[in-house]
C-alpha cells in the first residue's frame, strides 16, 4: 500500500510540473506585442469619379484587411493633381458602422470607411488616395493606391501648343534650345510638371526611352535658364536644352511634341524634324 501511495505522489507532482511548464510557455507565445503580422490589403472600394453638380460633393473609401487585430489604426491621404496633400491631417478610417458620419455599413468586418468633401474650390483632375495602416508597434504599412477623377463643374479646356521654335540642324557635342508655347483656357496652372514634352525618335524610327523607362521628355517653364534655358518663369514658354553624345547616329531626328493638362486632356501634336551631323 505504502509503495502504490508514493507512485501516485510521483506522479501527481510530474503532471502537475508538466502543466505548470506548458503554461508558462504558451503565454510566452501569445504576447500580441511581439507579432510581427504583416498587414495587407484585400480590396479597395471607392468610385473612380466625382462630378460636382452642387456646390459640394462626397466620396466614400472603403477598404478591407487580412487582418484587423494586428491594426492599430487605419487612414488614408488623398493628393490633388498638384500632388500636394489635400487633407491638412490624417484622414481615420472606422469600421464602426456608422454609416452617416464615416460611410462604413457595418462594424467589425475588417472593413474600414471613410467620406471625404469635395468643393468647387478642389482643382480638376486625377487625385490619389494612399492607405495606410499602423500596427501594433506603432509602424505604419502602404496598404495601396487609389486613383480618381474629380470635376468641380467647370469646363475642362484641353491645352494648345503653338510656336514652335528649334533650329534644323545640330551636331554632336554642341548644345541647342528649344521651346514651344502652351496656352490652356483653364489657365497655366491647369498643367502639370511635366506636361509639356516631347518624343524622340532616331534615324532608324526607333523610339528614344531612357534606362528610367521614360520616352516623354518634359520642357520647363520655371525659368531655370542655366539648367534648361528658360529664360523666364511661368510665360508659357516652355523649354529644353540638349546635347546629342557622339555614340547617336546621325541623320534625320523626330520630334513630337504634346501637352497634356490635370485632367489628362491633350492637345494638339507638332512635329519636327531635326538633322544631326
Amino acid at each position: 500500500m505504502k509503495r502504490n501511495k508514493f507512485k501516485k505522489i510521483v506522479l501527481l507532482f510530474f503532471i502537475f510540473a508538466l502543466l505548470y511548464g506548458c503554461e508558462k510557455k504558451f503565454d510566452a507565445i501569445i504576447d500580441p506585442q511581439s507579432n510581427n503580422h504583416e498587414l495587407r490589403l484585400l480590396s479597395i472600394s471607392a468610385p473612380d469619379s466625382l462630378i460636382l453638380t452642387d456646390s459640394t460633393g462626397a466620396l466614400t473609401f472603403s477598404v478591407k484587411l487580412n487582418a484587423p487585430e494586428f491594426a492599430k489604426a487605419v487612414y488614408l491621404d488623398v493628393f490633388a493633381p498638384s500632388h500636394e496633400k489635400m487633407n491638412l491631417d490624417t484622414i481615420k478610417m472606422m469600421d464602426d458602422g456608422n454609416l452617416n458620419n464615416d460611410g462604413d455599413k457595418k462594424a467589425h468586418d475588417s472593413v474600414y470607411s471613410a467620406i471625404l468633401t469635395f468643393r468647387k474650390s478642389n482643382e480638376n483632375g486625377k487625385y490619389d488616395a494612399k492607405f495606410y495602416a499602423v500596427d501594433l508597434q506603432n509602424s505604419n504599412h502602404l496598404l495601396g493606391v487609389k486613383s480618381f477623377y474629380f470635376r468641380n463643374g467647370t469646363i475642362d479646356y484641353p491645352p494648345e501648343i503653338f510656336n514652335l521654335t528649334m533650329p534644323d540642324t545640330a551636331f554632336h557635342g554642341v548644345a541647342f534650345t528649344f521651346s514651344v508655347e502652351v496656352k490652356d483656357s483653364n489657365g497655366l496652372n491647369d498643367i502639370p510638371d511635366g506636361g509639356v514634352f516631347y518624343q524622340l525618335e532616331d534615324p532608324s524610327g526607333k523610339r528614344i526611352i531612357n534606362s528610367h523607362g521614360i520616352s516623354k521628355f518634359p520642357l520647363s517653364d520655371k525659368g531655370d535658364t542655366s539648367l534648361t534655358g528658360d529664360a523666364k518663369a511661368n510665360d508659357g514658354v516652355f523649354t529644353q536644352r540638349l546635347n546629342f553624345p557622339a555614340n547617336q547616329p546621325t541623320g534625320k531626328w523626330k520630334f513630337t511634341f504634346q501637352a497634356i493638362d490635370k485632367s489628362d486632356s491633350t492637345s494638339n501634336i507638332l512635329i519636327h524634324y531635326l538633322i544631326l551631323q
